[in-house]
């Protein structure tokens, strides 16, 4: 459930912050998400002999980021999961068909990316599953927020304060089913929802533990 800001709350509900969903697919395992930093593009002209600048926006560029997706059930832990077979289905999802000449975005769900306002990506990189720790693997991607200009040039000259920043307009430029598809998703998410896999993952990591201790 989110909170009178919108956001999903990270306490009531974990489970909601270890998958992204790209549609309706959610993601194997968990996932980590770092970068996707908004930032807004503007020429300063500095003025001869006099304090200040004059400060023209630019742009809102496309914001970039990586998240590394982490694969431990091979299907024998009894979850009724196999991450590694979940995410060949998954990542098939995440790469760019040669055969269109515009590309299409993704519309991707995630309580941190949804609080950036990105609701649609494309897939720059799609690496290697590899060993993170002893029974632990990952796979790691990178992603560029799909924006298209908006009709209406936001271009302007700073002057005074603004009401609306220029910044916030140009954020405005995602796919309307994309942003219909997250309001959907966080009006699905009940609070207090079981979240059995950070249960399973924490079992694991105590058993990895135990044995650790054990072998010392």
């Amino acid at each position: 459930m989110a909170d009178g800001s919108g956001i999903i709350s990270p306490l009531a509900n974990p489970a909601a912050y270890d998958v992204i969903r790209i549609g309706l697919a959610v993601s194997p395992g968990y996932c980590v998400i770092s970068g996707f930093d908004r930032e807004s593009e503007w020429d300063v002209k500095k003025g001869k002999g006099t304090k200040g600048a004059t400060l023209t926006y630019v742009q809102n560029p496309p914001v970039e980021g990586e998240i590394e997706f982490f694969l431990w059930d091979d299907g024998r832990l009894g979850t009724g999961h196999n991450h590694f077979e979940e995410w060949a289905t998954f990542s098939a999802l995440l790469e760019t068909d040669p055969s269109k000449k515009k590309p299409e975005g993704l519309p991707i769900f995630h309580p941190f990316l949804a609080d950036r306002g990105i609701n649609a990506v494309i897939c720059l990189k799609i690496g290697t599953i590899t060993r993170s720790r002893e029974l632990m693997f990952s796979v790691k991607c990178k992603f560029l927020e799909y924006t298209t200009p908006p009709k209406k040039s936001v271009f302007g000259t700073a002057s005074g304060t603004a009401k609306t920043s220029p910044a916030g307009a140009a954020a405005k430029s995602v796919s309307d089913a994309a942003q219909a598809m997250n309001d959907a998703l966080k009006n699905a998410i009940e609070p207090n929802a079981a979240d059995a896999q950070s249960k399973e993952l924490d079992k694991l990591w105590g058993q990895y533990n135990s044995d650790g201790k054990d072998a010392a």
